[in-house]
């Protein structure tokens, strides 16, 4: 079996793996996703895309079927000094479910990177070098304090009330200015973010169950259910398929 890779950053996360089907997901966070060695196919609201290379931003439903080959998912995150640059190197309109790519450097690097397995800080350079610094830094604005709440304290359900208190706004006025800076709403941004903190824990204590609880989970099935509506795929399938896991 080919094998599967997950290396994670504070501000991205790289998963190269042969999952063949992901099933209909909504993730936190904008990803690339590239077929290494074959098309991808991208379905989109019954709408099936075939692809070898796409961006999807945070919050649009979708699901992606690899046939058979290896993907490659990089994630970077809407809270990161990161996301300027990755907006800028790959820019959609706004309101678009997805922005298709020709880009065979961008599939050579990734596959290189897939294929040779540099070190963790190789192959966060080598990425670094796929997205140009922004001429204008895209920063979290009025969300900041939000955001960092969120990161400190991923593990405590702190209620939409209590973050709109953070940036002085009513609860509805926050949770219309969070979906539009992410994407996401409040509480969906912060199950991916717990998502994240679980998978932190994972690679720690290599539990589930114990890693589901302490990243504020209810409990292992709780995580699951969560993790399958935003990667796609049980915890397990992926976690215990993978070879090489670092963070």
């Amino acid at each position: 079996m080919l094998p599967s890779h997950l290396l994670m950053w504070p501000d991205m996360l790289l998963y190269f793996g042969p999952l063949r089907h992901l099933d209909r997901r909504v993730n936190g966070a904008a990803v690339l996703m590239v077929g290494l060695y074959r098309p991808l196919q991208l379905q989109l609201a019954g709408t099936a895309l075939p692809c070898r290379a796409v961006v999807v931003p945070a919050g649009v439903a979708h699901a992606v079927d690899a046939q058979g080959g290896v993907l490659a998912k990089l994630f970077v995150e809407r809270d990161s000094e990161l996301y300027g640059r990755f907006v800028q190197r790959f820019t959609w309109r706004t309101g678009q479910c997805a922005l298709p790519l020709h880009d065979p450097v961008l599939i050579d690097t990734l596959t290189a990177l897939y294929e040779e397995a540099p070190s963790k800080e190789q192959t966060r350079q080598t990425l670094l070098a796929l997205m140009p610094a922004a001429d204008d830094a895209t920063d979290a604005g009025r969300l900041t304090p939000v955001f960092e709440l969120l990161r400190q304290e991923g593990d405590v359900n702190h209620a939409l009330a209590q973050a709109a208190s953070l940036v002085h706004l009513s609860p509805s006025r926050m949770a219309h200015l969070f979906r539009a800076e992410t994407g996401m709403s409040y509480r969906g941004f912060r199950i991916w973010k717990r998502l994240l903190l679980a998978a932190e824990y994972m690679q720690r204590t290599d539990c589930l169950t114990r890693a589901a609880v302490d990243a504020g989970f209810a409990d292992a099935s709780h995580f699951s259910n969560c993790y399958k509506r935003y990667i796609g795929a049980s915890p397990a399938q992926v976690f215990r398929s993978l070879q090489r896991f670092e963070r």
